[in-house]
């Protein structure tokens, strides 16, 4: 005779350490407020967080994270898209440096 395996509480176990789990990582995103950055390849930037721009150039980009810098080494870089908490670099990055964070 075969045992039955009740599936549904293994999977609402799961699902409640999961959502606790990313609850975690959640409040700590947001006691830390660090930069969040977001790469496709090389060839493209995505970053939340940005306070200014310090240099900007189609070899190099240095921007003030708050509580650190970044920069980016290249060739034909270039900031497509700007808004309050977005921005998007496109580019061949071939170099990231990072000062001071955390």
């Amino acid at each position: 005779m075969s045992k039955k395996i009740k599936v549904g509480k293994k999977l609402n176990r799961l699902k409640i350490n999961l959502f606790k789990f990313d609850k975690e990582i959640s409040s700590c995103k947001n006691e830390c407020s660090l930069p969040h950055l977001a790469f496709s390849g090389n060839c493209e930037l995505q970053i939340e967080g940005c306070k200014s721009i310090i240099e900007y150039g189609e070899e190099k980009i240095q921007l003030n994270l708050g509580k650190g810098t970044v920069v980016l080494i290249g060739k034909n870089m270039s900031i497509t898209s700007l808004s309050s908490n977005v921005m998007l670099i496109l580019g061949k990055i071939l170099t990231v440096e990072f000062t001071d964070l955390v």
